[in-house]
């Protein structure tokens, strides 16, 4: 699943989710953890989304790999908290990711399917 993401290449964040749209499942896992730790932060959740970093996130969570849904799903939960992202999200059709996430084995990724939706 390895299309071409159209993101700010200079930026840290996008040099992060890059590597977790195109790496081996352990280094999707890890940037994807990067990009969730990173997401805790206020202002670096509006440049994750500003700079593209939702739909490699969406694709993480359709992975297939549970290490790297649950991390993909820690930075959308995060990511979701803040207002101006919550519209991105939706007009991104992240509601179906949402909906996807809390249908998942894992009850942790249900969970943060519910804090996204909260």
């Amino acid at each position: 699943n390895r299309q071409s993401i159209a993101i700010n290449p200079h930026s840290i964040v996008a040099r992060l989710v890059f590597l977790a749209h195109i790496g081996s499942p352990e280094i999707q896992r890890l940037a994807a953890m990067a990009v969730a730790n990173l997401s805790l932060n206020e202002e670096l959740q509006l440049r994750i989304v500003q700079e593209g970093g939702l739909e490699p996130i969406f694709a993480l969570i359709r992975s297939g790999n549970p290490g790297v849904q649950l991390q993909a799903a820690r930075a959308l939960s995060h990511l979701s908290q803040n207002l101006a992202n919550r519209q991105k999200i939706v007009q991104n059709h992240g509601l179906k990711q949402f909906f996807s996430m809390a249908q998942n084995q894992s009850v942790d990724i249900q969970l943060l399917a519910a804090q996204c939706l909260a």
